[in-house]
């Protein structure tokens, strides 16, 4: 194990659509052991009570906390809160808003392309939204019925006052959604429950009453549906065919014996079936005796109605949680939990191990949750973050972020391209992102102003206009990819000349690279980050010596125009017939493939870059043996 490393985390924020001052809420980052870290998290911490000092932002970290996406969104000028930010089966991302009452989907522009409400006029409750693997909706209602509740003496501060003649009683509606967003399964809570199931402890107010505040829906592998219901205290399941109630655990209509647990749940959250046939919650323990907080993984006999804890977890004995939560099971059966609202001493989200040995912890500013939280290995799509260089210009060294954006915003405060280097520390840069979002530099960090780049090994270098001479043996590096040539440049190595490329990633050669007889030039994919001190002949993947590269001075077959483009441009050829094949890839300046298109014969090819941000592209054209290589612009 590592020791703990603490990191202090602090974003940028978007304001009426604008890059501003930091004002996310400030995270901050316990880990344990780094290589136990995994992929990205998905959070969305908001407060419910004033002082509202920071924002409430969709985000994405990285595996150790750093943020590398965010979004803030605005109604009436004034920030709004999400909720339940995650990915969903299908790819898309989904939230929750509250201020407009509808889950909304995004895509991996995270453009808003859709919206999902409950049906037949029912109220969209916060809690749940599933997509489910045939293209339907598990979602959660509201259905408010007035009853009469003076024979209830369970409201008011001390839980002893009548309720009202003409109470306001809101419960559940769950309800199946065809990929028409028809109805086509409802079930009321109202119509299977009696009031009298309720735990009195989560009642108040006597004329409006949040009666059953169910907050979890599963489907079960039967088909059947897990309801999880904070206020009673219970996991109901459903039969998804007829309505009726099948079973009840936990609660006043408990029906389970819990072999091993003599503590039992209450006011939990997130009901989880996994793979193995056990479920998963998270407790929030406010009502247990004694009040504890803890992640539950239950093995259940359906038949025998029993229920054993095969794993639990207890950040501390005395912590418990008011509200919200979640737990998530990863691939590798390590945990990864959102603790809800708790006191501020504990974490807002924590990852660890089977044997409860903690990976990570995240920590909030006072008073600020997240509902829930989530921890994916991997995205079903690719974040492109903007490139940062270590460049000493004029004698002063300076971070320089990559061009082509309209707004940057460094962890300094600053909003130019370029900053000096003045203090040590860790930098980022955040760029407009997608629609409405921004995205983060990886964290540069900085240990001797001095020398702030140490050895300065670029993420990306472009070799344009030389010549290598006899006795010259030059080396060229960088931690990502290498262009060489291209552009109408040349790059040649003379006889007895000798050139080198070293790149963690990609080396990428355009037309105009040529090395005479006698010459040498060779490349090779670093995978332990020994750049141009310790070289190794190794032939690049990519390119072979059947593809005839078009040099800059050479004929092209194929047009490409407009350049720059504000999105969509076109491909022309005379020189190609309907039986030919050409095969079509644009990368992203850091060597990324964004696209690969393998396309029939045509004198005319259309293609767009609208849903990518500004800045330097590189299509690639290949047609048999012949490879045609284009820098394409795209601006706003």
């Amino acid at each position: 194990m590592q020791s703990a490393i603490i990191i202090f985390l602090t974003v940028a924020t978007l304001l009426s659509g604008h890059l501003s001052a930091q004002n996310n809420p400030p995270l901050t980052v316990t880990i344990y052991d780094s290589s136990a870290t995994t992929g990205y998290i998905f959070m969305a911490p908001y407060t419910l009570s004033p002082p509202y000092t920071y924002d409430h932002p969709q985000m994405i970290l990285d595996r150790y906390g750093n943020t590398v996406y965010y979004r803030i969104f605005m109604n009436g000028g004034i920030v709004a809160t999400t909720a339940d930010f995650k990915l969903q089966p299908n790819g898309l991302m989904s939230f929750y808003s509250p201020v407009l009452s509808k889950f909304y989907l995004m895509d991996s522009t995270f453009t808003v392309t859709d919206s999902v409400i409950a049906g037949n006029g029912f109220g969209t409750d916060t809690h749940e939204l599933q997509i489910l693997s045939d293209g339907h909706y598990l979602i959660l209602g509201r259905e408010i019925r007035v009853m009469n509740l003076t024979a209830y003496h369970w409201f008011g501060p001390s839980h002893n006052l009548p309720g009202s003649p003409n109470a306001e009683v809101t419960g559940a509606v769950v309800q199946e959604l065809d990929e028409n967003k028809n109805v086509i399964f409802q079930w009321k809570a109202h119509d299977h429950f009696s009031f009298g199931d309720v735990d009195s402890v989560w009642l108040s107010s006597p004329s409006s009453v949040d009666w059953t505040h169910s907050n979890a829906l599963e489907r079960d592998f039967d088909g059947n549906i897990l309801l999880s219901s904070r206020h009673l205290n219970e996991i109901t399941k459903i039969n998804r065919s007829n309505g009726n109630i099948m079973w009840r655990m936990g609660g006043k209509n408990n029906e389970f014996v819990f072999s091993n647990d003599t503590i039992g749940f209450t006011g939990q959250h997130d009901i989880r079936r996994l793979a193995n046939g056990h479920v998963t919650l998270w407790d929030n323990g406010q009502y247990t005796d004694p009040p504890v907080g803890r992640a539950l993984e239950y093995s259940l006999n359906e038949t025998t109605k029993t229920a054993t804890v095969e794993w639990s977890y207890i950040q501390d004995s005395g912590m418990y949680s008011y509200a919200m939560g979640n737990q998530q099971r990863l691939q590798n059966n390590d945990r990864f939990m959102a603790y809800g609202f708790i006191d501020d001493a504990y974490p807002m989200v924590v990852h660890v191990k089977p044997d409860s040995t903690r990976v990570i912890e995240i920590f909030g500013p006072s008073g600020y949750a997240c509902y829930r939280a989530f921890n994916y290995e991997t995205l079903p799509f690719t974040i492109i973050r903007p490139n940062v260089q270590c460049e000493k210009i004029e004698n002063v060294w300076y971070l320089v972020a990559e061009s082509g954006h309209n707004e940057y915003l460094w962890s300094t405060g600053a909003t130019t391209q370029s900053i000096p280097i003045s203090a040590s520390g860790r930098y980022q840069v955040f760029v407009p992102y997608g629609n409405g979002g921004h995205v983060g530099s990886e964290i540069f960090v900085v240990t001797d102003v001095s020398a702030p780049c140490g050895p300065v090994v670029p993420t990306t270098r472009i070799v344009q206009n030389a010549l290598i001479q006899d006795g010259e043996e030059n080396c060229y590096d960088a931690t990502q990819t290498i262009y060489v040539g291209g552009d109408e440049t040349d790059f040649i190595v003379q006889s007895g000349g000798s050139a080198s490329f070293i790149a963690g990633r990609n080396i990428i050669w355009y037309p105009g690279v040529a090395v005479d007889e006698g010459g040498y030039m060779n490349g090779i994919i670093t995978t332990d980050s020994q750049f141009c001190s310790a070289q190794v002949s190794a032939k690049v993947e990519g390119l072979t010596g059947t593809e005839e590269q078009i040099s800059g001075t050479g004929k092209r077959t194929f047009n490409l125009y407009p350049n720059p483009t504000s999105g969509e441009f076109s491909l022309e050829t005379n020189e190609i017939n309907s039986r030919e094949k050409i095969t079509v890839e644009i990368y992203t300046l850091h060597g990324v493939r964004i696209l690969l298109n393998e396309l029939p014969g045509s004198r005319s090819y259309r293609l767009s870059l609208e849903n990518f941000p500004a800045g330097l592209f590189f299509v690639r054209i290949v047609r048999g043996g012949l490879v045609e290589t284009f820098k394409l612009v795209k601006r706003n």
